[in-house]
């Protein structure tokens, strides 16, 4: 029985030791590029915004860890103009399925999609073929280590979990059975909501996000063609003011 406590002690210390690990956090590297993506601006990881005209600028994109496939989360927003909207948003969706993805949001004449990272290129390249650009901003976030720190900490939580279980098994007194069985509730609650976010982080990876907000070409009113009034000062001064003072 002493040596039972003795050994608990020891993996409770153990577990509080793997706790202390520090949550990740994440990176945001806008230098990657996706397959085919010229390089963003900038570095900073934040989203750029390009307008038309702007010239496109070169980064180096950091090199990935060795051995450590690169995950990276892409996403693009864009401002479309266009003769027709809903015809634009139609053939878009259109184009869209075929490339394998699917409608994620719409209000009005904006939407979002999702379409395999492999094809991020084709749907922005889509977008901008329906009318002419007004903004787009591209953002790259590098997810790696962030991928990387959740798998570390759901496989730590896995082994500690299954030897707390071995040593219920062998547990007698109901004080150790209780401490034991909390702390596997805890273990199974962080294994859980590890899980959860690898797998929106798989999800982001696999699947780009492209919004584009359509909107129609303004239309060009004619300007009225002002009439000479035969008062020299009513020509001055207009008449619109006069009928609006009068």
């Amino acid at each position: 029985m002493h040596a039972l406590c003795l050994t608990l002690a020891l993996v409770l210390s153990l577990l509080a030791a793997s706790c202390q690990v520090a949550e990740p956090r994440l990176e945001s590297v806008d230098a990657t590029p996706a397959p085919g993506l010229a390089a963003p601006d900038d570095v900073t990881g934040a989203s750029r915004t390009k307008h038309l005209g702007d010239a496109p600028a070169e980064a180096e994109a950091p090199p990935a860890q060795s051995g450590t496939a690169r995950r990276m989360v892409y996403r693009a927003a864009l401002g479309v103009e266009v003769a027709r909207v809903e015809e634009a948003i139609e053939s878009f969706l259109t184009a869209v399925r075929g490339m394998g993805g699917h409608l994620g949001a719409r209000a009005d004449g904006a939407v979002t999609v999702r379409v395999p990272a492999a094809r991020f290129d084709d749907a922005l390249a889509e977008a901008r073929r329906l009318g002419r650009v007004l903004h787009q901003s591209l953002q790259a976030n590098d997810v790696t280590k962030t991928y990387l720190d959740l798998e570390i900490r759901l496989d730590n939580a896995r082994k500690s979990r299954e030897r707390l279980l071995a040593l219920l098994q062998k547990a007698d007194k109901v004080e150790d059975i209780l401490r034991i069985e909390e702390q596997v509730r805890r273990l199974t609650t962080e294994i859980e909501q590890a899980e959860g976010e690898l797998k929106y982080l798989a999800d982001q990876v696999a699947m780009s996000t492209v919004q584009v907000e359509f909107k129609a070409v303004a239309a060009l009113v004619p300007e009225r063609r002002r009439v000479a009034s035969r008062f020299w000062w009513i020509n001055q001064v207009g008449v619109e003011r006069v009928r609006r003072d009068f």
